[in-house]
């Protein structure tokens, strides 16, 4: 659950997400965090490529496409997921890296930062701030991807792709 889907050439990517699964330890349900990627073709079936940097579950979605890559904006790479009991509002949110898949090399870069703006007290005044998308949908409209937010104002709008 929890991943990323895309297009390229009429062919389908599905990246990162989570499985769950039973700690015979504790009998509780834990989150197993992905950073597996696999594109489907409909005449050649599903097939592996190259995995991500590190998982993006949740990241906005579908993910974003242009000249031939895949962009994927931010996500959970599930590295404070343990500590989200203890940790509550003083989460310092998530990841902000815009990967990119270049379908032709089959390779992972990062090709920049999305846009974060955390101002003073976030636990205590979180919509003051700019957060890293996670489980939002990403749309284009007038060529401009828009990833709405949680908080007063506009979303997120970036041009330049």
């Amino acid at each position: 659950m929890l991943s990323v889907a895309g297009q390229v050439n009429g062919e389908l990517y599905l990246l990162s997400g989570v499985s769950l699964f039973i700690s015979p330890d504790d009998s509780a349900v834990h989150r197993r965090y992905l950073a597996d990627a696999f594109v489907y073709n409909q005449e050649k079936g599903w097939r592996k490529i190259k995995e991500l940097p590190h998982a993006v579950a949740a990241a906005p979605t579908p993910a974003y496409t242009y000249s031939g890559q895949l962009f994927v904006f931010g996500g959970d790479d599930g590295s404070r997921a343990e500590q989200n009991a203890i940790l509550k509002d003083k989460h310092p949110g998530f990841r902000t890296e815009i990967l990119t898949y270049n379908t032709k090399k089959d390779e992972w870069t990062i090709s920049g930062n999305v846009f974060t703006d955390l101002q003073p007290n976030p636990e205590n005044n979180p919509l003051a701030s700019t957060w890293a998308p996670v489980t939002t949908p990403l749309v284009v409209w007038n060529h401009t991807i828009i990833i709405p937010q949680e908080r007063p104002g506009p979303a997120y709008a970036l041009t330049g792709f």
